[in-house]
């Protein structure tokens, strides 16, 4: 399961989609036994804000965009392929013209910079 802090009254939340899948590999202990991908984190996570009511924008890693789940991206609002080294401003970017929270553990002033608030979350 995840747990994430509480979005309030925004409609949507940016999700930081490669942050999600290296948090979910790390739960695991870094193993991914037979049956486990690391997008079950990512489904976990829509899930979790779409039974809120909440859309979800994924902001996801160029270099994933050929493993993305279909149904995944078919559950999202909108899908942002993020060049490398890009995935922070574009998160802060898409978070402003969205008026949503973003959801990473990521430590960066980037997000403290944005209008946006910061949602942390782990998986259990």
């Amino acid at each position: 399961s995840v747990q994430a802090a509480d979005v309030g009254r925004c409609r949507a939340v940016a999700i930081d989609v490669g942050d999600v899948l290296r948090c979910y590999r790390k739960s695991l202990g870094g193993h991914l036994d037979e049956g486990f991908s690391s997008w079950q984190g990512l489904e976990l996570v829509a899930t979790h804000f779409l039974e809120l009511g909440q859309a979800i924008v994924g902001v996801v890693p160029e270099r994933h965009a050929r493993s993305l789940p279909k149904d995944l991206q078919a559950a999202m609002s909108d899908v942002v392929f993020a060049p490398a080294g890009l995935s922070e401003e574009l998160l802060a970017k898409v978070a402003a013209a969205e008026s949503c929270h973003i959801l990473s553990n990521r430590e960066t002033d980037t997000f403290a910079q944005a209008a946006a608030g910061q949602v942390r979350f782990a998986f259990s």
